[in-house]
């Protein structure tokens, strides 16, 4: 009988959270699992049993919306933390965390509590769901009035959990975006959610972010994004070890792992456009590294999809890096006849793919349209599931959303709104005025590795986040609305407010 070496994948990337959690082991067994130490404190990864709500009915839960998206939620596998489930040390190394909570009994008890408590504090408008606007430039005024300090009613963008439009209004110069919003609270896993939906909220230092790269300065960022990739020298270690290993049948794939772990070493992490000391930044590098453990079936999926594990064969595999990466995904972008409002029609994000060559030096070369059927069938069913995923995946709904507040800050740019409405930026654009940069900058994480019987071939995906707002309001991805669909949504945000007044 011949002997055959096995197929194994090899991902690369990391996780990371804001609070303190429960660690587990940072690679797998043969069968690609985690080992498991729980404890209490937030959830902040992917592996939560069933939740059950209990007495989080009557007062929070009176609407069969609300009903089905609480259940969605309770039955979901997987959940994110604020961080998207990463933990970075002061040296920039990542490590994966989560906590489990078996019974459901902690979660339930945190939803109870903690939402009656911060729904109660909200003012009466903000208790219900609704759509709402909110003026950048009144924002700004309001949190230097507030001392320079924004209240959780500022974070939180008052409860916005998807800019979908942008305006500006002459009369009283106010630029302003506006999409749908929800009363919220602290969720179970960390991160503030809609009551209803249990979708997270818009942070406001992610929108911070978004027009700093594209400011009153007239500073244009062409490419905002992320990568993990391996050294060009641990390719090539990896590669010589290959060759000396022998079959797998002799040594084990415990060894086969490890060997490679040690030959390939600590990955870099890099981020173009932005600071990568920001809550952006964790949000793009760790949606990154969650989609690689979801395809290499090292993470379960918060839905079905088709993986590259499961779509793999020894015919369409070959010895090669396949980046995978998450690029905006719109429909069109729908301007007024006047250019003063924009609306973001699409789901807002895909995953793509591209194949590379590896050298036995290391070296790497894009290879034209040789991407395998394994890896497209993954991305496109990603991508197709992506609003689903991004239902029970939090991190995935951040980065729509970080995405959708990079194109409008690309707008307000380039329709120049901020001269017309005689907006500086002064407060929100000055890192010393208002902080945003606070976290720990990723640097370096540990491969993962997974081993699948099947076949005589290995495959390393690396990749990242690559956003380009100016590509998505290009000619040929812009319209003018046909039937008033802007306008009239512009005509019911019209701006009357009192003084420090900016949502309304």
């Amino acid at each position: 009988m011949t002997k055959t070496k096995p197929f194994f994948l090899l991902c690369v990337g990391f996780v990371l959270c804001l609070a303190s959690f429960t660690c587990f082991g940072q690679y797998g067994d043969s069968g690609g699992g985690y080992g498991d130490n729980t404890g209490s404190g937030n959830t902040g990864g992917l592996e939560q049993q069933p939740a059950n709500l209990g007495d989080f009915k009557k007062e929070l839960l009176e609407t069969p919306e609300r009903q089905a998206a609480a259940q969605e939620a309770a039955e979901a596998s997987t959940v994110a933390s604020a961080g998207g489930g990463i933990r970075i040390n002061a040296r920039g190394d990542i490590q994966r965390v989560l906590t489990t909570d078996f019974t459901g009994r902690i979660a339930a008890k945190r939803l109870d509590v903690a939402a009656r408590s911060s729904i109660a504090s909200l003012s009466p408008q903000l208790q219900m769901k609704r759509d709402i606007s909110i003026s950048l430039n009144r924002l700004e005024k309001a949190i230097i009035a507030n001392n320079g300090v924004p209240n959780d009613e500022m974070r939180n963008l008052a409860g916005l959990l998807r800019p979908k439009y942008v305006y500006y209004y002459p009369d009283s110069q106010d630029i302003v975006i506006s999409g749908p919003a929800e009363p919220w609270y602290c969720g179970a896993e960390g991160m503030n959610v809609g009551a209803m939906s249990l979708a997270p909220t818009c942070q406001l230092e992610d929108l911070v972010v978004a027009l700093r790269a594209y400011g009153a300065n007239g500073k244009v960022t062409s490419i905002i994004g992320c990568s993990i990739d391996p050294t060009q020298e641990g390719l090539a270690r990896m590669q010589e070890f290959l060759r000396g290993f022998g079959t797998v049948n002799t040594a084990g794939p415990i060894a086969l792992r490890d060997g490679i772990i040690n030959s390939l070493g600590y990955q870099t992490i890099r981020v173009d456009g932005i600071s990568p000391k920001t809550h952006a930044a964790r949000i793009m590098v760790s949606a990154d590294l969650r989609m690689k453990l979801i395809g290499f079936e090292l993470e379960p999926s918060p839905v079905k999809i088709t993986t590259f594990v499961s779509a793999s064969s020894t015919r369409s595999l070959g010895n090669s890096l396949i980046r995978w990466y998450f690029v905006p995904n719109y429909d069109v972008v729908l301007l007024t006849e006047d250019r003063l409002g924009m609306e973001i029609v699409g789901s807002g994000v895909k995953l793509v793919d591209e194949a590379e060559a590896v050298s036995i030096t290391g070296e790497r070369e894009v290879k034209k349209g040789s991407v395998n059927r394994a890896s497209r069938l993954y991305t496109a069913s990603f991508s197709r599931n992506y609003n689903e995923i991004a239902k029970h995946a939090p991190v995935y709904a951040q980065l729509r959303n970080f995405i959708d507040m990079l194109i409008i800050a690309a707008h307000i740019q380039k329709e120049e709104m901020y001269l017309k409405a005689d907006w500086k930026m002064e407060f929100f654009g000055n890192e010393k005025k208002f902080a945003v940069e606070k976290y720990n900058e990723p640097k370096t994480v540990a491969p993962i590795v997974n081993i699948v019987q099947k076949g005589n071939s290995y495959l390393a995906p690396t990749g990242g986040v690559q956003i380009e707002p100016t590509e998505a309001l290009s000619p040929k991805r812009t319209k003018y609305e046909k039937k008033n669909e802007v306008t009239n949504a512009r005509r019911t945000a019209t701006v009357e407010l009192s003084e420090g007044q900016w949502w309304w």
